[in-house]
């Protein structure tokens, strides 16, 4: 295990964190489970009437709900827990299925496979059987195996480390796998981690209670219309769920929007062939060397003078791990004179590629000149016919050598036509501005130089690689045009419907954009 690592396992020992675990987590093992019991069993005429009374049921709803199916401990999980209610409800709702059936097939996966309600109701796993639902437990189990891998290629730790530490994470904490590697929780020390899940905790419960009071709601109200978007439109965080106003509109309009759950269709269609090629930073870089008007040089398997040929004429580099994606642990480098002190530094680092950093048009500068400040220009191939979606900007800030939201910057959309700046720019905070905070300079009504060259190598790209046809690019524009700085294999939508939701644009949706590309548009609609 590396050193930045070591200590981690031993602050998890430490005392447990006094409400940070929620009553389901989308990465861990929900309650289901019946607790044994010791009292003497009762009649199902006495149970029937017991829950007749306990939840002011009627005979009718207790027989067309089927509750019968459930034992006690799940029914009153049910019954009592707004946020197990509602994702039961979701899928009753979608199938017209009672919602004692439901939460007995979720119960039983639960035990058995140990699939969680979040993925039960996600992966619409109530509509299958057999092979089918064989194959959609498989699914979910793979994708967890592929997080347990990609958390040990970051952390030095062996699988079974991994799984050990992420069991501790999740008892002291309620985190799963999914939370530790977005949030880099492995880097962090007891009181670090505390303290962002307070914070996370502190800004959803504001949310919440806003949201609530807007609408008149319960907490059962709430969290419906939050499952509901969760489930159908695949907008899992609570931030996005409110910066879109997804509580304001009424069903209808939602199904407007650009959402996640369609950039997974789109993936779906558009590529067959392995996209692992613009997932892996290296092999991105081999495949496309062509398009990237850079030089570039892996600390793996080289020796020094191949360091040396390729930090000859630089004065910077910009490195990136492997591993980690959002410019999460990205850094740029001063070079030095002493070659040897950088090439054994670099080879002691975990892995990583270094790039040369490419010198970005001046207009572009003038924004922001402390990062490579990239358009996004998402795309698909259709029919032969090359179909740019949406496009943005995004800029660094406070002397982040990262660009976008994540890092503290911001991004504004981008007319795909023209390649002018169309709407305010926003920051993580949902803040939106018409000029950079940092240098004063306009954003919006910017034009982007080079913009039908950008568009041009974007659809050379796109070709580059069969069966490969949707690709969100990020593209830096030179003094002497444009190039490829990395491929996204499943570019956001989300992002786009939130651009566009400025002030006198509220509830405008945005899936026109792309709504001609799906298969079937209508296929997660229909409840």
């Amino acid at each position: 295990m590396s050193n930045l690592f070591k200590g981690i396992t031993t602050s998890i020992s430490k005392a447990l964190m006094t409400g940070a675990k929620e009553e389901t987590k989308a990465e861990t093992k929900e309650p289901l489970k019946e607790e044994s019991k010791t009292k003497k069993k009762k009649t199902p005429e006495e149970k029937k009437a017991y829950r007749l009374n306990k939840y002011d049921l009627t005979e009718e709803e207790y027989e067309a709900q089927r509750y019968d199916l459930l034992g006690g401990i799940s029914m009153k999980w049910l019954m009592t827990k707004p946020k197990i209610r509602a994702k039961v409800d979701y899928v009753a709702e979608r199938y017209g299925a009672p919602r004692g059936e439901v939460y007995a097939k979720a119960i039983k996966l639960s035990n058995e496979h140990g699939i969680t309600l979040n993925k039960f109701a996600r992966e619409d796993l109530f509509a299958l059987e057999g092979e089918e639902l064989e194959a959609a437990i498989t699914k979910i189990h793979g994708k967890r195996q592929r997080q347990y891998q990609t958390l040990s290629n970051i952390t030095g730790m062996d699988i079974d480390e991994v799984k050990e530490y992420i069991e501790k994470m999740n008892e002291e904490y309620g985190v799963g796998v999914a939370n530790i590697i977005d949030n880099e929780l492995f880097k962090l020390s007891h009181d670090e981690i505390v303290e962002l899940l307070e914070k996370n905790k502190r800004e959803n419960e504001l949310r919440k209670e806003k949201i609530k009071k807007a609408n008149n709601w319960d907490d059962f109200e709430f969290e419906r219309s939050v499952a509901y978007c969760k489930f159908r439109y695949f907008i899992y965080s609570l931030k996005i769920y409110d910066n879109l106003g997804c509580w304001a509109y009424p069903r209808e309009v939602l199904d407007t929007f650009a959402v996640p759950r369609d950039r997974i269709d789109l993936c779906r269609t558009y590529n067959t062939a392995s996209t692992k090629v613009l997932d892996n930073k290296i092999d991105f870089d081999i495949a496309f060397k062509d398009f990237l008007g850079r030089k570039f040089w892996v600390n793996k398997d080289t020796n020094i003078d191949e360091f040396r040929d390729f930090i000859d004429g630089q004065d910077r580099l910009f490195c990136k791990p492997i591993n980690l994606c959002g410019g999460h642990g990205c850094y740029d480098y001063k070079v030095t004179d002493d070659v040897e002190a950088m090439y054994e530094y670099f080879m002691n680092e975990p892995l990583m590629i270094i790039e040369q950093i490419p010198k970005q048009h001046h207009l572009i500068n003038e924004i922001y000149p402390h990062s490579i400040d990239t358009v996004r220009v998402t795309a698909a191939i259709k029919d032969d016919k090359f179909i740019p979606i949406n496009s943005w900007i995004k800029f660094g800030a406070n002397g982040s050598v990262v660009d976008g939201r994540a890092s503290g910057g911001c991004f504004a959309g981008v007319d795909v036509k023209t390649g002018i700046v169309d709407t305010p720019a926003i920051n993580y905070d949902n803040e939106r501005f018409t000029n950079h905070m940092d240098t004063g300079k306009p954003i919006t009504g910017f034009q982007i130089p080079y913009w039908p060259e950008v568009l041009d190598l974007a659809e050379r790209a796109l070709r580059h690689i069969d069966g490969i046809n949707f690709v969100g690019w990020d593209i830096c524009v030179t003094e002497d045009g444009p190039i490829i700085i990395e491929g996204n294999s499943g570019p956001a939508l989300a992002d786009v419907q939130l651009l566009y939701s400025y002030e006198g644009h509220e509830g405008e949706g945005q899936r026109w954009r792309y709504i001609d590309l799906l298969e079937d548009p209508d296929k997660w609609r229909r409840v």
